[in-house]
């Protein structure tokens, strides 16, 4: 790991438990302005399932169940297609891996590569000069894609498991740990946002038949707020 690292002048950083790695990661990417490749690989201690033996009926056993704190490596990449990510791996076996992507990113990135202009949002876009192709890019990358990116970037990073080792049957496989997906609405005026969720309170009357629906507080509550309040 160091030694490519060093070999590629590809910086390590180390993070404090109190940082937000989002913000680093933010930081260190505008610094180096790195195109498909690693922009720098982030060391932290978490926790892990790990291995333990145990000697059982004269034979030495292995399960996992013990948890420890281990080095994850976090590889910040940008690629030419996907734009920003991470994959974290786990230095202990079974060695863990984490593959994170964001789709607005891999739209933008479609888009600048059509020639297409358009401004983006924190998470989303504010305006497209073509907004029917936009909602084509949108829809367009699926579980081949996604794959594709995590198998290219597989092979270009150091990893415990060698080339040689998955025809034999030791590989990573892909499984959706969290997915986020949102309808983003933009309103010219405040008025249209209360008509759109008064419209999905209605349409959404029936889930679980609710005996009514309503507006738990409204009103910002503190401890200096007079009354009696529980959490449900």
């Amino acid at each position: 790991m160091k030694q490519k690292a060093e070999r590629e002048c590809i910086p390590m950083y180390q993070f404090d438990h109190k940082e937000r790695k989002d913000d680093v990661a933010n930081r260190i990417r505008k610094e180096r302005g790195i195109r498909d490749g690693v922009v720098f690989v982030g060391v932290a201690q978490e926790k892990a399932k790990t291995y333990q033996g145990r000697k059982m009926n004269g034979q030495l056993e292995f399960t996992r169940d013990k948890t420890a704190y281990v080095n994850h490596y976090y590889f910040y990449i940008d690629d030419s297609d996907a734009g920003p990510l991470f994959i974290k791996v786990c230095s202990y076996a079974p060695w863990g891996i984490k593959f994170c992507l964001n789709g607005d990113e891999w739209v933008k990135r479609q888009l600048e590569k059509q020639g297409i202009a358009f401004e983006s949002l924190d998470n989303g876009f504010l305006s497209c000069a073509d907004p029917k192709q936009l909602q084509e890019t949108c829809d367009a990358p699926d579980d081949q894609e996604i794959e594709r990116i995590f198998r290219k970037w597989l092979a270009r990073i150091p990893l415990p498991l060698r080339n040689e080792d998955r025809p034999a049957g030791y590989d990573w496989s892909l499984s959706i740990r969290q997915m986020e997906v949102s309808l983003t609405q933009i309103f010219d005026r405040p008025l249209r946002g209360r008509e759109f969720f008064e419209e999905i309170i209605r349409d959404n009357l029936d889930l679980g038949r609710p005996d009514r629906v309503q507006l738990i507080f409204d009103r910002v509550v503190t401890k200096k707020t007079p009354g009696n309040f529980a959490r449900v």
